[in-house]
């Protein structure tokens, strides 16, 4: 099975930048809800390399990195946060924060040759409307 994440020797680096970046945007408590873990210690864990995510995790991880960056490369991390925490009419008035976080309580499926959920694609979106709209 193929992850989102990349394979081989620099793949723990990859998952580990994108926890640091997430940490920074969204703080280790909303990344970790995001992204369905109970202890956000563990972003801390894969930011420093110190542990490595299961892949689902990672690939979750890596989805959510892809999200807030595109909103950071135009808005500032804190529009970016308050719009990841903030209800959306696109998300039947629920925040993306919310629907990843459900998703990630399902299992990951396959799509277009890589892992992907549905809760990230209607998240992502969601977030593709309002930059076009900012």
């Amino acid at each position: 099975m193929a992850h989102r994440y990349e394979v081989g020797p620099d793949s723990g680096r990859c998952v580990a930048r994108a926890a640091e970046d997430l940490q920074g945007t969204l703080g280790a408590r909303l990344t970790a809800y995001a992204v369905g873990l109970r202890d956000s210690r563990l972003i801390d864990s894969f930011a420093r390399q110190e542990e490595d995510p299961r892949p689902e995790t990672a690939d979750r991880i890596c989805d959510l990195h892809e999200i807030t960056q595109c909103l950071v490369e135009r808005e500032t991390k804190d529009t970016a946060r308050a719009w990841m925490v903030g209800s959306s009419p696109l998300l039947d008035d629920r925040a993306p924060v919310e629907v990843l976080h459900e998703q990630s309580r399902t299992p990951a499926r396959r799509l277009g040759g890589r892992t992907a959920t549905d809760g990230f694609e209607r998240v992502q979106q969601a977030a593709n409307v309002y930059l076009g709209a900012a």
